[in-house]
């Protein structure tokens, strides 16, 4: 068949790679045309096409063509590539048969080529074939050095081990565990940076080496920074290994004896070496809890999530539950002796829990608490007024102005307006749970309405919530928080803790009536020709919104009024990019949490806003 005509061309079909040192890698592809259709006539072609690479890979040949190509930098009128088509050029005239045309390609550049009288498309036989080339790219440099460097010893080295407080641990005195500490470890600090409302000692290893009394309130960190570290004398008491350390609360209401989130960090210097492999077995410590347990944690699963087992060693007098996620995995009747107890994979998944890929690397929250303690046990004095804005901006989605009614018009973000009812309910639930404590309901826009007195009966209040109609209007929140002081007077006594919720989607800007220092009205259509009361229409396009100083102004004056005439603790959300991505917006954030003594927190994310209301609601006792 040596009268077959043929076509062979070589094409480079793979991107450059990038590895330690900086490499690149390029295919280099031999294809051949013929006329015959047979199938020997196709074997003989691809046979002559393996043979011709592989000789010149084998002399070194390719290496030559692809210095040159990697040189030249896409130029073809290059000295550099004219070298790489003549080098081609000298090997393939004399390998391949006069009867077989050919091409090279590398990278799409064609090197060489050759159709010795045979037309590309009128070739009947056709066959390519590849080789990689490592280390060469276009325009990259194809000579260099490697290194290597071993470790094998070390002088000394810096670093930390922590204890994690995840979530809300509580509620009594708490033990957790600093583990792996090296044989040689020298302590230089021990810090905790934690949220806690109550002064507590701190002992390691049953040695009390210091106390810690909390600066400020709400979700901050409460004992943090230099405050917050261990005094020099205390740190002897760190051992290497395990380190037992242990949160002394010196109050002796329950309520007040929790942590909510925060860690302890003890920093050293060592000459060990890590060289521990990364370990795919994840483990999740529970804290010792020392009084009744209520625990709202997560643990973290390092890779793809196939087995899991629980271990616990505890007492208690109260039925007690675990939750995992959405799922109850364990429950027991009260006991007054200690109980051990396994729960195994298989019993996990009984629950309903489905090891899915979402369960992969990411965060599980982890649930366990008292089921039927007497309700004496607890008993609140907390009277909560949860203040909502129904403005018209409420009817856009969380991190946008986009309108929407309904969360499948958000893109995967939230609507406002149902997201906002669903987090009452939830705060409403977990304020309620401490048997004793009242909600009530405020909303507003351009005036501030009573929707529910306070209250225990959580399903009247939820129905309220439900019944609410659709938002509209501007935004008084003044005339919100005046609602809410007439409301604590009206209905609570001295004796009770008094504390608001004050949310809002973007800016005030409805004025209240500043002869009335009790009305929470203004007018029916958003604008008084009064200069007592109204709203000044000026826009602000970086806000998204109307801004008025004097509705600001009265929000300010009424939440200084409010702290100060009942000593109640007024906390403000932020709800949305409307509170997030305007300075005016989280200015008077912060100042109403400044002014009522309280805190804020702000988000466009559903997730950030939920934790923003149930820490809020796990503060109210």
């Amino acid at each position: 068949m040596m009268d077959d005509k043929g076509y062979a061309i070589i094409v480079d079909i793979l991107f450059a790679l990038v590895v330690t040192l900086l490499f690149f890698s390029t295919i280099v592809g031999l294809k051949y045309f013929g006329s015959s259709p047979s199938q020997e006539s196709f074997k003989r072609l691809h046979y002559i096409s393996e043979d011709t690479l592989d000789v010149l890979n084998k002399k070194g040949v390719l290496d030559s063509i692809g210095e040159n190509w990697a040189a030249a930098n896409g130029n073809a009128s290059s000295d550099e590539f004219i070298n790489a088509t003549n080098i081609s050029m000298e090997y393939l005239e004399q390998l391949i048969p006069q009867t077989m045309g050919y091409r090279l390609w590398i990278e799409g550049d064609v090197v060489a080529n050759n159709s010795r009288g045979i037309p590309y498309d009128d070739a009947m036989v056709k066959t390519h074939s590849t080789r990689l080339l490592v280390g060469y790219g276009k325009g990259k440099p194809t000579r260099g050095y490697v290194a290597r460097a071993f470790l094998t010893n070390i002088r000394e080295k810096e670093t930390s081990r922590y204890a994690y407080f995840g979530g809300y641990i509580g509620q009594g005195n708490i033990t957790i565990y600093v583990n792996d500490i090296p044989f040689d470890a020298t302590v230089s600090r021990a810090c905790f940076e934690l949220n806690t409302p109550s002064s507590f000692n701190v002992h390691v290893n049953d040695q009390n080496i210091a106390s810690f009394t909390p600066s400020g309130t709400g979700m901050d960190a409460t004992v943090k920074g230099s405050a917050g570290c261990i005094p020099g004398a205390g740190l002897g008491n760190f051992t290497p290994g395990d380190n037992k350390v242990e949160l002394m609360f010196s109050t002796t209401n329950i309520s007040r004896m929790y942590v909510g989130g925060g860690y302890l960090r003890v920093t050293f210097n060592t000459s060990q070496m890590d060289t521990a492999e990364i370990s795919k077995v994840g483990y999740y410590y529970f804290p010792g809890i020392n009084e009744l347990i209520n625990l709202y944690d997560s643990f973290y699963v390092p890779g793809e999530l196939d087995h899991l087992t629980v271990h616990l060693r505890y007492r208690s007098n109260y039925s007690l539950f675990l939750n995992i996620g959405d799922y109850t995995v364990w429950n027991s009747s009260g006991n007054e002796s200690d109980q051990n107890v396994t729960i195994t994979n298989a019993q996990i998944q009984a629950s309903g829990i489905i090891y899915n890929p979402d369960l992969s690397e990411t965060s599980i929250p982890i649930r366990m608490g008292t089921s039927n303690f007497s309700t004496t046990e607890i008993v609140g004095k907390a009277d909560v007024i949860l203040i909502t804005d129904m403005s018209g901006s409420m009817l856009r989605c969380l991190n946008s102005n986009t309108g929407c009614s309904a969360d499948w018009q958000c893109g995967g973000s939230r609507c406002r307006w149902p997201y906002a009812k669903e987090l009452d309910k939830e705060f409403i639930e977990t304020v309620l749970n401490i048997s004793g404590n009242r909600v009530g309901l405020v909303t507003y826009s351009w005036n501030a309405i009573n929707r529910h007195d306070l209250s225990e009966d959580e399903a009247s209040l939820n129905n309220t919530i439900d019944s609410l109609p659709s938002p509209s209007g501007g935004t008084c929140v003044c005339c919100a928080i005046r609602m809410a002081r007439n409301m604590l007077h009206a209905q609570s006594t001295e004796f009770r803790d008094k504390y608001i919720i004050v949310m809002t989607d973007g800016i005030a800007n409805i004025r209240c009536h500043i002869g009335d220092e009790n009305r929470t009205t203004c007018c029916s259509q958003g604008y008084c020709s009064s200069p007592t009361c109204g709203v000044d229409l000026d826009y602000d396009s970086s806000c998204g919104d109307y801004i008025d100083d004097y509705a600001i102004d009265n929000t300010i004056n009424d939440t200084v009024k409010t702290h100060d005439d009942l000593n109640a603790t007024i906390n403000a959300i932020g709800f949305g990019s409307g509170a997030i991505g305007c300075t005016t917006a989280t200015d008077l954030l912060s100042n109403i949490s400044f002014y009522g003594n309280g805190s804020y927190c702000a988000s466009d994310d559903a997730g950030a806003l939920q934790s923003c209301y149930l820490n809020f609601a796990n503060q109210i006792f």
